[in-house]
């Protein structure tokens, strides 16, 4: 499901899981055999070893067989097989590469999925539990901001107030959950930030520059890749961008592109994220309805 190179390795080999994810979108009827390649299969599933994506879905079917066709409540063990998950994602390219680990990274898809949002939470969560340093979670998707909803909270003053009126990062903040994450949502102005003026104001390096004054760790919830000024300033200003990719949704040519604008603007893709269309909602407290068929038959 994840595939992060190691941040020290060679450009050819951190390429290597780039070029077999494109692989996956050309052929997805081989995305098991061809990603295997990319995360070589330990034979067992523990929070040291990385998952195939076959075993991922064989876990997420596991969980929409025993929930049925009706309306499945998010429960902790969905959070734990998700959690597992991300664990995998959180390992490798935080608490692994030591003073090498990124401190600031973003969290974008190729195009219109918000999935990406839900693996920045638990992502943040999970480094907060693990790590001493503090870590902040940035809502920057101000066209369809989601992180408040997840974490249970109102977007109230934000990203887009301390953009447009220089808010206090520290007063923006706002502590959720059991492991101390700080959450900057959206913002309740997200719709009036025009995208042109912000990038033109330079106000985007400059807060860039304070979240990692502030906090140990920042991870920014971006607008999709493909096209968006936004995202490819936030890549550069930035450690480099996990970028999620839908197998039998994502045009092989889009990803392509996503990259592309992601180094043509001077960041780095750390790492990709493979994700089938969704077993969980984003609502990390609320039920969840698993895709249109099981909203129907409720």
């Amino acid at each position: 499901m994840y595939q992060v190179p190691d941040l020290g390795a060679g450009v050819e080999e951190r390429e290597r899981p780039w070029r077999l994810t494109l692989e996956a979108l050309r052929h997805p009827e081989q995305e098991e055999e061809l990603l295997q390649q990319a995360i070589p299969p330990t034979g067992k599933t523990n929070t040291n070893s990385l998952q195939t994506p076959y075993q991922a879905r064989t876990s997420q079917q596991a969980l929409a067989d025993a929930a049925g066709p009706a309306a499945a409540l998010i429960t902790p063990r969905h959070f734990a097989f998700l959690g597992d998950e991300t664990f995998q994602l959180v390992r490798r390219l935080f608490l692994a590469a030591g003073d090498k680990a990124p401190r600031a990274v973003v969290f974008c898809a190729v195009q219109g999925s918000n999935a990406h949002s839900l693996i920045s939470a638990r992502a943040a969560e999970l480094l907060a539990h693990h790590t001493h340093r503090s870590v902040c979670l940035v809502d920057a998707n101000l066209a369809n901001p989601s992180l408040h909803t997840y974490f249970g909270v109102e977007n109230r003053e934000g990203w887009a107030e301390g953009i447009l009126e220089r808010s206090s990062i520290q007063d923006l903040a706002r502590s959720v959950g059991p492991n101390g994450v700080r959450l900057i949502s959206a913002g309740a102005l997200s719709a009036t930030v025009d995208s042109d003026a912000l990038i033109a104001s330079g106000r985007l390096e400059a807060w860039t520059s304070q979240l990692r004054a502030g906090f140990g760790h920042v991870l920014v919830n971006a607008p999709p890749a493909l096209g968006n000024r936004v995202t490819s300033c936030l890549a550069a200003l930035t450690d480099g961008v996990i970028l999620l990719v839908e197998p039998n949704f994502t045009p092989q040519q889009a990803a392509r592109q996503a990259k592309q604008d992601i180094e043509a603007a001077g960041g780095r893709l750390l790492g990709v994220v493979l994700w089938r269309r969704p077993l969980l909602s984003l609502n990390r407290t609320g039920s969840s309805r698993r895709g249109r068929k099981a909203s129907k038959k409720s």
